[in-house]
């Protein structure tokens, strides 16, 4: 939930920078507009990747053990859904001229994701004994 709220707000600014006009004097720089784009999706990458890391570092105190091959397979998808989450949150932006539209369609996707990642109705806990 970290990951996916950082990933999409960060974003926001996009709609920002077009109002201020910083948009349009970083668009007449040499560079291509793709390393615009990866630039402003990687910044909004790290925040959420960073961000992750920190809270799996809680695991610990909660009971959670995991194992030291399974931390890379974790890091490169919670890379993974970064980034993904990311450039969704900035196809968007760059297409509306809103802050408020963005909210409303952002709330479009983040409800039914956030009603269906366990976090609010967490499934129960298998028995004991049982092999998963």
């Amino acid at each position: 939930m970290i990951v996916l709220f950082t990933a999409i707000f960060s974003t926001i600014s996009i709609i920002e920078d077009r109002h201020e006009g910083f948009l349009q004097s970083v668009l007449v720089a040499p560079i291509s507009r793709g390393a615009l784009v990866l630039g402003k999706i990687a910044g909004g990458t790290t925040l959420a990747f960073i961000q992750g890391v920190l809270f799996l570092c809680f695991c610990p105190l909660v009971g959670i053990t995991i194992h030291p091959v399974s931390v890379l397979y974790l890091l490169l998808v919670l890379l993974l859904i970064s980034f993904g989450l990311t450039g969704l949150g900035f196809v968007l932006a760059w297409r509306l001229d809103s802050i408020q539209g963005f909210h409303a369609i952002m709330n479009l996707f983040l409800i039914p994701l956030w009603l269906l990642s366990g976090a609010l109705f967490p499934s129960p806990a298998p028995p004991p004994g049982c092999a998963l």
